[in-house]
């Protein structure tokens, strides 16, 4: 009788075995996509301080450092970043006592020398095309604030007439980053400013006493203060809304309607 053979089992092999990858468990902060935004710059606020030196304001010698220095103290306390020029002038357009400087290092006023007469279109003009020169060479475009003070009429001019200052005016209104704020003793300082090319609501009359000049001195801190924040409001704001700049409200301010002195 024949003998089965047993049938030998197919031997199965053995799978291979496929490394698995580690699971990398991802924290909640990997797992969202995070935006870095460009941290926002602060828009520098370019203060050029063209001021009257001529004779006539000798009377005001005293109250014209303790109120100009009250001012510049005012401008280091705020959040803002400010570069300060002064341009004093009478016959002639004298050195700056400040050069874009940062307010913070900006030292207080320790005199005030008048003499002559006010060649208040040469104080203007060259202020603006020496801003001119800096503005162009920043990064960043800065608002640029004027700020005009006289006690008298122009007389004494040499360099600049009423038509140059007034198209120099237009042309930086127009750029937009240029506000000019226009401050006289007399009592048709508006049609001064306006001549000029100056905005009526920028344009103020203050009484040349000590306390008027302290008066003046809190409104234009109060202006240069609130340009700034428009400068940096971000959406509707920036730089090139200095020009739209009211300091007042009025068309015929009085800086003794406006401002009260602190005690």
């Amino acid at each position: 009788m024949a003998t089965k053979k047993k049938l030998k089992k197919p031997v199965k092999k053995a799978a291979r075995k496929t490394a698995k990858k580690p699971i990398v468990k991802k924290s909640n902060r990997a797992m969202k996509k995070v935006r870095v935004k460009a941290a926002k710059k602060n828009v520098k606020t370019i203060v050029n301080f063209v001021l009257d030196c001529s004779g006539s304001m000798g009377s005001l010698r005293d109250s014209v450092i303790s109120s100009f220095n009250e001012y510049i103290n005012s401008l280091k306390k705020q959040k803002g970043e400010f570069l300060f020029s002064l341009t004093p002038f009478s016959t002639t357009v004298m050195e700056r006592t400040y050069d874009m400087e940062d307010i913070k290092k900006v030292k207080e006023m320790k005199e005030f020398k008048t003499y002559d007469m006010t060649a208040l279109y040469d104080g203007i003009g060259n202020a603006l095309r020496y801003a001119e020169e800096k503005v162009e060479k920043m990064k960043q475009t800065p608002a640029v604030l004027f700020v005009i003070l006289t006690d008298g009429y122009e007389n004494a001019s040499r360099e600049f007439t009423l038509d140059a200052v007034k198209k120099l005016i237009d042309e930086k209104t127009k750029d937009g980053n240029y506000s000019f704020i226009f401050l006289g003793a007399n009592k048709d300082s508006w049609i001064t400013g306006k001549n000029m090319g100056i905005n009526v609501q920028n344009t103020a009359t203050f009484t040349p006493t000590a306390q008027g000049m302290q008066k003046t001195m809190r409104a234009i801190s109060m202006a240069t203060v609130s340009l700034s924040c428009v400068a940096n409001a971000g959406a509707g704001g920036g730089a090139s809304e200095a020009s739209k700049f009211r300091a007042f409200k009025g068309t015929k301010n009085n800086i003794d309607d406006l401002v009260e002195t602190g005690k």
